[in-house]
């Protein structure tokens, strides 16, 4: 009998954005223009569970630096991370607009949520030897805005990862790797599914 810690029953949230993650397109969500990544950050009452060593990057950080590095590859995009203005400042401040549109010009700013990433323990005894693994999901919706503030598209998205099978479970570092393969999976299904030539 295999017994999963799945985040999709953890977090009954997650079901939603597993639904309307499945699908794929070759047609990109946006048109042509230069992007600015505005925030990376976990939906309202969520919290970083990921489980991961001490000191190892956060989630949140791990997926705004792999969605960089996958958007990066179809043309220049912004880190606009540090930039004083959140999505909702967007043509709604005039001073936070203005200074965002300044510090970062871009045709579109991406705002991500994070529903659920980390990777839990599972283990299997059907037709063999105990087998365990960290089994690791992610999921975030990615909302890109335009410069007035307006949503041009909303894209959900889950990424998994499973350590190799081992007859013991292994320690937190691969515990840590997993929540990282995983972060890297959910980039590169927003990257795809955004400009499609990114992967």
């Amino acid at each position: 009998m295999i017994r999963h810690r799945l985040s999709a029953v953890l977090f009954p949230a997650l079901a939603v954005a597993l639904a309307s993650g499945c699908a794929s397109t070759s047609t990109p969500a946006l048109p042509p223009g230069t992007l600015a990544l505005l925030d990376v950050s976990w939906t309202a009452g969520r919290f970083d569970a990921s489980g991961v060593v001490p000191g190892e990057e956060a989630a949140t950080s791990q997926l705004g630096r792999a969605l960089l590095r996958e958007l990066s590859r179809t043309g220049a995009i912004i880190d606009a991370r540090g930039v004083q203005a959140r999505p909702a400042d967007l043509g709604r401040d005039e001073a936070k607009t203005a200074a965002l549109l300044a510090a970062a010009p871009a045709d579109f700013y991406l705002a991500v949520r994070v529903v659920s990433c980390g990777a839990w323990p599972a283990s299997s005894q059907e037709g063999g030897p105990p087998a365990a693994w960290y089994a690791g999901e992610c999921s975030a919706e990615l909302t890109a805005l335009d410069r007035s503030g307006k949503t041009v598209t909303t894209l959900h998205e889950t990424g998994r990862w499973d350590s190799p099978r081992r007859d013991r479970l292994e320690g937190k570092r691969m515990q840590a790797e997993a929540v990282s393969r995983t972060v890297d999976a959910t980039a590169e299904r927003l990257a795809h599914e955004l400009r499609p030539a990114a992967r």
